[in-house]
């Protein structure tokens, strides 16, 4: 059994949660329109914009970087490679993106189409990302 390379999974997990957020910030301002960052605005607490855009940049960060531990968890299973890249993108998705589209469609920011769209959006910038992320990581000599 091989040892996790932790630079790379972060190295990694950093190119791949800068792919997310630039994603992210495409889908929400130009796919589902700015009424969308109106209506988000509206139904979250009251918070500066500030913290809210440092919590929702965190929060992709996270997910590049827990795609990119799952990937280097399961490369001695299932081999290096694109297919092992979209199992361990398609977790994340599954455990955390999910989540929060339905607890965006709970709030009514998200329904019919749109829940759709960014479903679908999400699952695939966690691919690209992931297989961004991928690109960087290598096992220990």
């Amino acid at each position: 059994m091989s040892n996790i390379n932790w630079v790379r999974v972060i190295l990694g997990g950093l190119l791949a949660g800068l792919v997310i957020n630039i994603s992210g910030v495409v889908m929400a301002h130009f796919v589902l329109e700015p009424q969308y960052i109106e209506d988000f605005k509206s139904k979250m607490p009251p918070q500066s914009e500030m913290l809210m855009f440092v919590k929702h940049v965190s929060l992709r960060f996270w997910f590049g970087l827990l795609a990119m531990f799952i990937y280097a968890g399961f490369r001695p299973r299932f081999g290096p490679g694109p297919l092992t890249a979209i199992i361990a993108a398609a977790i994340v998705f599954l455990a955390a993106g999910l989540v929060i589209l339905l607890m965006l469609s709970d709030l009514g920011l998200l329904a019919g189409g749109r829940l759709w769209i960014a479903a679908t959006w999400t699952l695939a910038e966690l691919i690209i990302a992931t297989l961004l992320g991928t690109w960087l990581y290598c096992e220990p000599a």
